[in-house]
């Protein structure tokens, strides 16, 4: 799901600039933006099924915040890389240490931290999952961010399909 998430944020991010920039004149872009808002409806459902799972709040601790980026990775316009924003928390599950990881989408950093972010926040953990799976035992305190996001990412796909489906049937006229 990282792997799918990425993909989408700059898949986002490229075709709000296609459209933008064909004066969203280009009627194949509408089936993609489609295709997108879908995929982001498929992402916020993984949250919200993680969400029903994870029913016990414990107090997490972030250890690691880091910006990862592609090695070697191609310059995009000036200076521009692949990135995402990498979280580690660590919480206590019973007489465990636990780590759970976390991706922040490119896009969603894009415009300042999170707010309500700090160094501890409350994670929510799976009780009928193993404590050490890294992804799918828990919810790191962000993610609700991750599900506003997908919203509204579906959300503008499906304004620009809309709009674009519009210009082009304008234009035949």
């Amino acid at each position: 799901m990282r792997f799918l998430s990425m993909v989408h944020s700059y898949s986002t991010l490229l075709l709000v600039y296609w459209c933008v920039r064909y004066n969203f004149s280009v009627p194949g872009l509408i089936p993609i933006l489609v295709v997108n808002a879908v995929l982001s409806f498929v992402l916020a459902a993984h949250i919200s099924s993680r969400k029903r799972r994870c029913t016990v709040p414990v107090e997490g601790e972030l250890v690691l915040s880091e910006v990862r980026e592609i090695p070697d990775s191609p310059s995009y316009g000036r200076g521009g890389k692949i990135q995402w924003v990498h979280d580690v928390w660590r919480y206590r599950w019973g007489d465990d240490v636990c780590f759970v990881e976390d991706t922040i989408p490119p896009l969603v950093g894009w415009f300042g931290p999170l707010v309500g972010i700090r160094r501890s926040g409350t994670i929510w953990v799976d009780p009928s999952r193993l404590p050490y799976t890294l992804y799918r035992g828990a919810l790191t305190p962000d993610w609700i961010y991750h599900l506003r996001f997908y919203y509204a990412t579906a959300a503008l796909c499906l304004l620009l399909a809309a709009i674009t489906a519009v210009t082009c049937v304008g234009r035949l006229t």
